[in-house]
């Protein structure tokens, strides 16, 4: 019994560790560090983070109203199967 418990509390901090280091700050934070071949780089030849905004990133204020509207009508089957509209 002992031996099952020890099981799942390894399991248990195996799953906290893996939430931890995937947070998007820890992630933010590594990129910085050692980089991330996902960047990219702007057409004015800046480097742009992966992670860039995070929890301030709210697309419904970075895409114009057209895309979101053509995106909308797009998915439509799909957005009503997942009980989005």
């Amino acid at each position: 019994m002992m031996n099952l418990k020890k099981i799942r509390l390894q399991r248990l901090i195996k799953f906290l560790n893996a939430i931890n280091s995937t947070s998007f700050v820890n992630l933010k934070n590594k990129e910085l560090n050692e980089g991330f071949e996902e960047s990219f780089i702007s057409k004015k030849g800046e480097k742009i983070n992966f992670f860039n905004l995070g929890f301030k990133n709210k697309w419904q204020n970075s895409l114009p109203d057209d895309v979101i509207s053509k995106a909308n009508d797009c998915f439509k089957k799909e957005l009503k199967e997942l009980g989005y509209i």
